[in-house]
């Protein structure tokens, strides 16, 4: 799962964060609140990802876990803002352990140091950091990491098993508009879409809503030509609203949060002249989509027995 923004670059995988600061000097504050932000938005991402495996076009290996280390290349007030802010050692800090994820059952905790990966040792060099970050790869693509990680001073080590996820790519931008679209097999999420969703159940219809494109196979390239056409994108756009308060279930979100989401997007997104002439493009109305999801929601709940998300074709 990746999140970028444009101030400073920071790459997050479900696994090891790589962090990459760029030269505008965040305040370890600063670095802590979008921390929590991007924390947040993997957290809900990863459990739709998981809950939903059975529906997803294509699966990856994932260790449900989120570790940082500042690039020695950036500025030395940028790497010390971050490393304040998140209280980094010098290898590989763990800074978020997702629940129920296979990191959480081997015992991995927040502010353990990764210090070895698969029997590599962590090395602050370019040529050890080249060295840790295959290692670290071949564990993926094996499904196994053999950690071992500094804890209160002392090694401990940690075998830790992959789950499969679905294969998909978060994006968190810096940016204030309320907005949220996927392309390809990325979900991008908007800072200010972010900000306002301030439910989580809220916030994973969102993100149901885009994965839903996304494993619909509504984001491939082959389809650019349709999601231009206004009928095309409609039947589109009601089928990812279908399919998502069935995700938001699955992963234990209340579905029903999308019929208060949908109209406080739908105030915070369109402008004055789209409000007074009630234009909504390929989407219903607001008070008709809201009915739609309410009337899915339900149903929803009604399958709870048997929730067999549809495939794509």
């Amino acid at each position: 799962m990746t999140v970028r923004n444009r101030g400073h670059i920071a790459v997050f995988a479900l696994g090891a964060w790589l962090l990459l600061v760029g030269a505008v000097s965040p305040s370890p504050v600063d670095v802590r609140e979008w921390h929590d932000r991007v924390t947040r938005v993997q957290s809900i991402t990863r459990q739709i990802l998981a809950s939903n495996i059975d529906a997803c076009p294509t699966k990856r290996n994932d260790f449900g876990y989120a570790a940082v280390t500042a690039n020695p290349d950036s500025p030395e007030a940028v790497q010390a803002a971050w490393v304040s802010g998140l209280r980094l050692g010098e290898g590989p800090t763990v800074v978020a352990v997702y629940p129920g994820g296979p990191a959480q059952a081997a015992g991995l905790l927040i502010g353990d140091e990764i210090i070895m990966a698969n029997g590599v040792q962590w090395s602050g060099a370019t040529e050890g950091r080249r060295a840790f970050a295959q290692a670290m790869a071949d564990g993926y693509e094996r499904g196994r990491l053999q950690l071992t990680v500094r804890r209160r001073g002392a090694a401990e080590s940690l075998p830790v098993v992959a789950q499969q996820i679905c294969t998909a790519d978060m994006v968190l931008t810096r940016s204030s508009r309320v907005n949220a679209w996927s392309n390809g097999s990325t979900i991008f999420i908007e800072g200010g879409l972010e900000r306002l969703l301030s439910s989580d159940d809220e916030l994973a219809w969102a993100i149901a809503h885009e994965a839903a494109h996304i494993f619909l196979g509504h984001t491939e390239a082959g389809h650019d030509r349709e999601r231009r056409e206004n009928a095309t994108r409609s039947i589109m756009e009601r089928e990812a609203d279908r399919l998502s308060v069935r995700f938001m279930l699955r992963a234990g979100y209340a579905p029903e949060a999308a019929t208060t989401a949908q109209p406080r997007l739908a105030a915070a997104s369109r402008g004055p002249i789209s409000r007074l002439l009630d234009l909504h493009g390929p989407y219903m109305g607001t008070a008709e989509r809201t009915t739609f999801l309410a009337t899915e929601a339900a149903a929803a709940r009604a399958e709870l027995t048997d929730v067999s998300p549809p495939q794509r074709n």
